[in-house]
């Protein structure tokens, strides 16, 4: 994966202005990076499972926020406002959340499938129309980051019997003539 972050550096110039898809795009993903953020932070109260509360808070801590902070950057420097964004929520004991209201620890790992799934084609948009090597390696880095926790999370949701697999498609093993 160090491959095209190294072709991205190696042919890497002094940055240009942003164009309108660029900057669109900084401000779309900053605002769903601290969304999914929020989001986390909300399921981390939901669930009483350890593993699944450790893999949302390295999620929310050591991919999100750090992604924050350099689309902020970034954003800042070339001048693109930033936007209103969800503020944290606090830490809350999960027993205290009436069961009604909980969600369970299967709804937690999902959202956050949806949520992964997202970012990663945020990142994939994002890489497409950079035309500036350095918001394409840092689109990069991202999905390369975002794909990890995804695939993290798909191995914890499968060994808890989490994972929603989709039925097969009979067709596709017939033959045409």
């Amino acid at each position: 994966m160090n491959v095209l972050q190294t072709i991205f550096q190696a042919v890497a110039k002094p940055p240009i202005q942003l164009h309108a898809g660029e900057a669109f795009g900084l401000w779309t993903y900053y605002e769903a990076v601290a969304e999914t953020r929020s989001i986390c932070l909300v399921l981390i109260n939901h669930t009483e499972d350890r593993d699944l509360r450790e893999l949302v808070e390295h999620f929310a801590d050591d991919v999100l926020q750090p992604q924050l902070r350099q689309v902020k950057e970034k954003m800042l420097h070339d001048g693109v406002e930033l936007p209103l964004v969800t503020p944290d929520k606090p830490r809350a004991n999960p027993q205290q959340i009436p069961v009604g209201a909980r969600l369970v620890d299967e709804q937690t790992a999902n959202m956050l499938v949806v949520k992964v799934q997202g970012l990663l084609l945020f990142c994939h948009e994002g890489l497409s129309r950079s035309l500036r090597e350095d918001l394409g390696a840092m689109y990069y880095a991202f999905q390369s980051h975002v794909l990890a926790q995804g695939a993290s999370l798909a191995a914890l949701m499968s060994q808890r019997g989490w994972l929603r697999r989709p039925p097969f498609f009979a067709g596709s093993a017939q033959t045409t003539q």
